[in-house]
């Protein structure tokens, strides 16, 4: 004896339909397409940044405390809260610790002899034909001052004492030239007047010597 039973046409339809829909979610569950794996390394950065902050705190029962300062936070506090805190704090006196200031390194560098410097000063002036006025000026004084705080800037007196000084050094240096040179001597002689009508004279030798 046999049955049969006729199932309405949409009745068939919907079980198609249902078990589409179940293949359907199935492979979305098992989908490895880019866009999946595209939000992989966020949360590994995200893990990783946490794992990072937990390095400069203390997770305690009841708290948590900054490993720094030892100050408390509720165990609730977000880890973006508690990275806000070591950068806002503490990062800039760590920062400050390893990296030179600049007054140190000036009083460390700038080991130099004053006589020296005076010395280059001097040169300076007669080289570029300077007036002895222009150590007194504000301006000079400043920039001086901007490359080393340390170095007093001589005044006009001492300055042309100086000069007069370097002036009887290298007279007697010439002298000695003429005396042990073998060589027959010109000279030439130029003579003009300044501004202030002052009158000058210019006297050159010229001479081949033993070098």
């Amino acid at each position: 004896m046999s049955t049969s039973t006729n199932l309405p046409e949409g009745s068939l339809t919907e079980r198609n339909d249902s078990k589409s829909r179940e293949s359907e979610r199935k492979e979305n569950t098992n989908d490895t397409s880019p866009q999946y794996e595209k939000g992989m390394p966020e949360n590994a950065d995200k893990k990783e940044k946490e794992s990072k902050v937990w390095k400069n705190f203390k997770k305690n029962e009841n708290d948590i405390t900054c490993l720094k300062c030892q100050k408390k936070f509720s165990k609730n506090t977000g880890t973006s809260s508690l990275d806000r805190h070591y950068e806002s704090f503490h990062t800039e006196a760590e920062n400050d610790k390893t990296q030179p200031k600049i007054s140190g390194f000036l009083k460390s560098s700038l080991h130099f002899k004053k006589e020296t410097a005076d010395q280059l000063l001097v040169d300076w002036i007669l080289m570029s034909g300077q007036p002895f006025s222009v150590v007194d000026e504000p301006p000079f004084k400043n920039f001086v001052l901007c490359l080393n705080p340390q170095y007093k800037v001589p005044c006009r007196k001492t300055l042309k004492s100086q000069i007069e000084k370097e002036f009887e050094i290298e007279k007697k240096s010439v002298k000695g030239l003429l005396q042990t040179n073998s060589s027959f001597i010109s000279l030439t002689i130029d003579e003009w007047s300044s501004v202030n009508m002052e009158s000058y004279m210019g006297i050159t030798a010229h001479f081949i010597d033993a070098t």
